[in-house]
């Protein structure tokens, strides 16, 4: 399904290739759900204070994925050109844009996702790796970007080449971001910021996990936190995706 470095094929998975890359723990005789299945999850915890977390980085590890980092109920593994999202909360937001980004494949600013499982205690997502903007030099009109993909109204001055430096006006990544607000409008908030907007190899920004639960939303089983979190790109790590 990949080559030496990771790097998925053009077309779509088979249903095999993909329990092969994402499911199957071959080292300990177990798919990834049966692992976490062993451990009981706290909903009122972070990622890194779950009794999962340790067991689960050592057994992806022997298939060759590194911890990456993070956020609040999901933890991210990379390996070469693939980046794999483990969540410990199925009703999390990030299985909800998933779902969304794999029925909007091609749209400007969508991440390629390979792959979205549900399971009893937790979702597997497989996807193409990007890069943090940490990553990128920004100059103060790149950082006008940034605030223009996330302002309500989507208005959009300037864009992202690769070497970040600023080229003409380009309103294609904003409409989908405007798309994806008013989808999930009245469900969820919009939650757009540095840490969850990436970039690909050609330069273009990618919105990699611009919804959350907000503190007052009954979703979230009344626990208040901040998603901090970008689609595979996490402020909790210094990796690049």
């Amino acid at each position: 399904m990949t080559d030496n470095q990771g790097h998925m094929p053009n077309r779509a998975p088979t249903a095999k290739e993909i329990e092969r890359e994402t499911l199957s723990l071959d080292a300990y005789g177990m798919k990834v759900s049966d692992l976490l299945s062993l451990y009981p999850v706290r909903l009122d915890a972070s990622v890194r204070k779950q009794l999962i977390l340790n067991p689960l980085i050592d057994a992806m590890a022997e298939e060759g994925w590194l911890f990456a980092g993070s956020g609040f109920f999901s933890a991210v593994f990379i390996k070469g050109g693939l980046a794999l999202k483990i969540g410990f909360k199925v009703t999390d937001t990030g299985a909800m844009y998933a779902a969304w980004c794999r029925a909007n494949q091609g749209k400007p600013g969508v991440p390629l996702v390979y792959s979205l499982s549900k399971f009893v205690g937790c979702y597997v997502i497989l996807q193409r790796r990007y890069d943090k903007l940490e990553t990128v030099w920004l100059d103060e009109e790149d950082e006008h970007f940034l605030r223009d993909v996330a302002d309500e109204y989507g208005e959009i001055k300037t864009a992202l080449n690769v070497g970040g430096s600023v080229f003409g006006t380009r309103y294609a990544t904003v409409r989908t971001a405007a798309q994806i607000r008013e989808f999930f409008e009245g469900i969820v908030d919009w939650d757009v910021h540095h840490s969850n907007v990436m970039m690909d190899d050609s330069g273009e920004l990618i919105i990699t996990d611009p919804i959350s639960y907000g503190p007052c939303s009954d979703a979230d089983d009344g626990y208040s936190y901040a998603s901090n979190s970008g689609y595979y790109g996490y402020a909790e790590t210094s990796e690049t995706l």
